[in-house]
């Protein structure tokens, strides 16, 4: 894991392999993925996550901006 960021009940982690898994975190503390995305061509390196958005970098130079409203 080389990146991480969390929201609400919600964690995003990036990795080495170019993907980004996020999550949901439930009261017992399981983690049930909710998405992947394996848009990056390099390591991603940071995350930020709102109520909105999914943003993350990569150090292949580019940065992905996802609409990903909690519901």
């Amino acid at each position: 894991m080389t990146a991480l960021a969390t929201f609400n009940n919600r964690l995003a982690t990036g990795s080495r392999d170019h993907k980004v898994l996020v999550g949901k975190l439930s009261s017992d503390l399981k983690l049930s993925q909710r998405a992947s995305f394996d848009d990056h061509m390099n390591s991603v390196t940071a995350i930020h996550m709102d109520e909105n958005l999914l943003i993350t970098a990569s150090a292949d130079w580019t940065v992905n901006v996802y609409n990903f409203a909690l519901s």
